[in-house]
C-alpha cells in the first residue's frame, strides 16, 4: 500500500493536479508542510514512531481548525476510527505533494510497507456474527461505538468464536489489520478491518 501511495503522490505532485489554495484539504496540506519545514531539524532528531505520531497530531489539529469548512465540502473524520483517520491522512498527503514532496517522501519512509502489517487493537463486547459467504463480527467498543470486522481466515481465538450464541456480550480484545477489498457495487477498492486475533477477557 505504501509503495502505491508513493507513486500516486509523486505523480500528482509532478503534474500539480490540485488547484492550490482552492480546497480546505489543500490548505491543510500547505500548513502541514510549513510546520514541518520550519521544524525540520527537530523532525530529523526524532525516532520514526515519534515522527509518525507528530504528523498524525498535526493533521488532526488542523482538522479541528478547519472542521466546519471540511464538513461543507463533504469531509468528516471519525477520530476513533482508524480507517477514517487514515483516509483523511492520505488526502492531506496527496495535497502535501504539491508543496513539499521531498519532506513527504522522508516522512513516508517511517511507515511500514506491505511486508510489515500494522496490527491495531480494540477492547469491547461481542455483539453478533453476520453474513453468508463472508462473516462479519460486530463489537461494541469501550466508547459505546459499534465496529464491524471482516473474518477472512483462521486466526488465534477463532475456534471459540464459531459458537457465536455463547460468546455474545463477552468482553474481548480484538486485533485487526486494515485491508483493501474490491467492491463490485462501488467499483472501487475499500478499506476494511480484518481480524487477526481475539483474546477473551471474561
Amino acid at each position: 500500500m505504501k509503495k502505491n501511495f508513493l507513486i500516486l503522490i509523486f505523480f500528482l505532485g509532478s503534474f500539480n493536479v490540485f488547484t492550490q489554495g482552492k480546497t480546505t484539504i489543500d490548505k491543510i496540506g500547505k500548513e502541514t508542510c510549513k510546520y514541518f519545514q520550519k521544524n525540520k531539524k527537530e523532525l530529523e532528531s526524532l525516532s520514526k514512531n515519534e515522527r509518525i505520531a507528530k504528523l498524525g497530531i498535526k493533521m488532526l489539529s488542523l482538522y479541528d481548525k478547519y472542521k466546519v469548512d471540511l464538513k461543507a465540502e463533504g469531509i468528516e473524520v471519525d477520530i476513533s476510527d482508524d480507517t477514517s483517520t487514515e483516509a483523511f491522512g492520505q488526502k492531506v498527503g496527496i495535497s502535501m505533494a504539491n508543496h513539499c514532496l521531498d519532506l513527504l517522501l522522508l516522512l513516508s519512509e517511517d511507515f511500514p510497507d506491505n511486508e510489515e502489517e500494522v496490527n491495531f487493537n480494540v477492547v469491547g463486547e461481542l455483539k453478533s456474527i453476520s453474513g453468508d459467504e463472508l462473516s462479519y463480527v460486530s463489537l461494541k467498543d469501550e466508547n459505546g461505538k459499534t465496529q464491524k470486522f471482516v473474518w477472512l481466515n483462521n486466526f488465534e481465538g477463532s475456534d471459540k468464536l464459531i459458537n457465536s450464541k455463547k460468546n455474545k456480550n463477552l468482553k474481548v480484545k480484538l486485533s485487526y489489520i486494515n485491508v483493501e477489498l474490491y467492491s463490485p457495487k462501488l467499483k472501487e477498492y475499500i478499506v476494511r478491518k480484518q481480524i487477526s486475533k481475539i483474546e477473551y477477557l471474561d
